[in-house]
């Protein structure tokens, strides 16, 4: 589902610790391609390894970085776009609206996002999310930072999360995808 959703969007958008901990592709296999999706990283300081899968050359790869690089950072970026890799500036405290204004300028109008939590809490917080797509597995997984951050919640923060509508509930294996619109 995730490869069919993949070759009907613009663009697929991830973090940088996605990139790190998975060596992601973010292509298509598999499926019919409808388009090729442009891979965007959320990498503000220019850690994508040149040598990474999301670096291969087979789909286009942009990095949202950072509007003002350190010496290390603009090192790497010459690196990377040696690489054929292009690279879009953050807005102010690397807010994402601005790099996916930028995006739309070059065509880019659906993004699917596959990222953890401190990139999707960033667009919710932006109020970037449309729909989300969550897959709920038959186990349930939490490491004492999960308890803590839980715990750590002021309920003021809470009162502002973004609500969403559910619009549907459907089993995928022994998964269940959950429907959410915002908005």
């Amino acid at each position: 589902m995730v490869h069919r959703e993949r070759g009907r969007v613009d663009a697929v958008l991830t973090g940088i610790g996605t990139v790190l901990a998975d060596a992601p592709r973010l292509t298509a296999r598999g499926v019919r391609v409808q388009r090729q999706a442009r891979r965007v990283v959320w990498d503000p300081d220019a850690r994508t390894p040149p040598d990474a899968l999301i670096c291969d050359g087979t789909a286009p790869t942009t990095l949202l970085v950072s509007a003002t690089p350190d010496d290390g950072a603009a090192k790497r970026l010459d690196i990377l776009r040696a690489r054929g890799v292009d690279a879009i500036a953050l807005g102010a405290d690397g807010a994402v609206r601005p790099a996916l204004a930028a995006l739309a300028e070059r065509g880019v109008a659906t993004v699917l996002v596959e990222a953890g939590g401190g990139l999707v809490g960033r667009l919710m917080r932006e109020q970037l999310i449309d729909e989300a797509w969550v897959f709920v597995a038959p186990m349930v997984i939490g490491d004492d930072t999960a308890v803590r951050a839980a715990r750590g919640f002021a309920h003021s923060v809470l009162a502002e999360v973004p609500r969403a509508r559910l619009l549907g509930v459907r089993r995928r294996g022994d998964d269940a995808l959950l429907h959410y619109r915002f908005g």
